[in-house]
């Protein structure tokens, strides 16, 4: 839910390729490419060198995707020309032969975790994005979404920026390989394009952390005060996503089906609530007390709260227990 920086490992990603071979290939390819096509903008929109994609920006790949979309819509794609693609920027290993980068590129984003600041399901942050042995073989336990599908456009199959991590159930199960902003499936349009960019997860304008909220729907102000426990009446309250201050993100919340998956694990949103209620900014201080300088109260928040722990460590449910926290503090 907050950006990917992916800045501090581009040089390391390239290592990863064998960059002179592809680049021989590509520049056949982008000469067929451009001459199918027939835009007088081709030129300037498929980068010469192959690096550019590999390290291309949100922005340059939604400028790819969106005319190699559209011209493919036109029928200006031929078949062979979108398997010579494919078997270039190969994510995954195929019947037809083609050796895919995949295990590479998981164990390379596994490996800069801390860099990427990325340790749980960047669409849902219900499960954690790691590692696990089997027989003395790591593996991993979690998906690379392709934000841009690779099976609408193989261009961007290998694109740094184009890698998601997340868990199978966003990926596979429910965004799969739809296209987050389109508003018409038949052809991308300028403005689609600025309400795709606006939703890519590495683009530096993505505002899902700020511009969306998660709250308890049902509760009052003067819960605050009261000694209701909202454990004990689950019935009466509903985690809800509120995106008021930018609507475009209502539809990641829809797509990723985040209010039915929240609401399932909501008992951890009432028993924070609760807590926060029980042990309001008064009581903490005399709690400090009784440990004589020991403890200051911030310090006990922390304790009974873990909010500075849940960002620093990326818990899960990080961002549920940062919204609900801004109520009471």
């Amino acid at each position: 839910m907050r950006n990917i920086f992916y800045k501090k490992i581009e040089d390391g990603y390239l290592d990863l390729f064998e960059i002179d071979k592809m680049q021989s290939q590509w520049e056949k390819i982008r000469k067929e490419l451009i001459s199918a096509i027939k835009d007088g903008g081709a030129e300037s929109i498929y980068p010469v060198n192959v690096k550019w994609i590999l390290l291309a920006s949100p922005e340059t790949l939604v400028g790819i995707f969106a005319n190699y979309y559209n011209k493919k819509r036109e029928g200006l794609i031929q078949k062979s020309l979108e398997e010579a693609l494919r078997a270039l920027f190969c994510y995954s290993s195929d019947r037809a032969g083609h050796k895919g980068y995949q295990p590479k590129i998981a164990d390379f984003i596994m490996k800069h975790a801390d860099e990427i600041g990325v340790h749980t399901c960047f669409y849902c942050e219900m499960s954690y994005i790691n590692v696990y042995g089997v027989n003395k073989v790591k593996k991993n336990h979690f998906d690379l979404d392709h934000f841009l599908p690779k099976a609408e456009c193989p261009i961007v199959g290998l694109s740094l920026y184009n890698f998601i991590p997340s868990c199978s159930v966003c990926n596979e199960k429910l965004k799969r390989n739809s296209i987050l902003g389109l508003s018409n499936k038949k052809r991308i349009t300028k403005e689609d394009q600025a309400a795709i960019l606006k939703l890519f997860p590495s683009n530096k304008d993505y505002s899902f952390e700020t511009d969306v909220d998660i709250c308890i729907n049902g509760v009052e102000k003067k819960d605050i005060t009261k000694t209701l426990r909202l454990q004990d009446n689950p019935d009466r309250y509903r985690i809800v996503f509120e995106s008021n201050r930018n609507e475009i993100y209502q539809e990641e919340v829809s797509k990723l089906r985040l209010e039915e998956r929240y609401n399932y694990h909501k008992i951890e949103a009432l028993r924070l609530y609760d807590l926060l209620n029980d042990y309001p900014d008064e009581l903490r201080k005399k709690i400090s007390e009784l440990f004589k300088g020991g403890k200051t109260p911030d310090e006990i928040k922390e304790d009974l709260f873990g909010i500075t722990f849940a960002i620093d460590n990326h818990r899960c449910f990080e961002k549920l227990k940062r919204d609900i926290s801004k109520k009471f503090f």
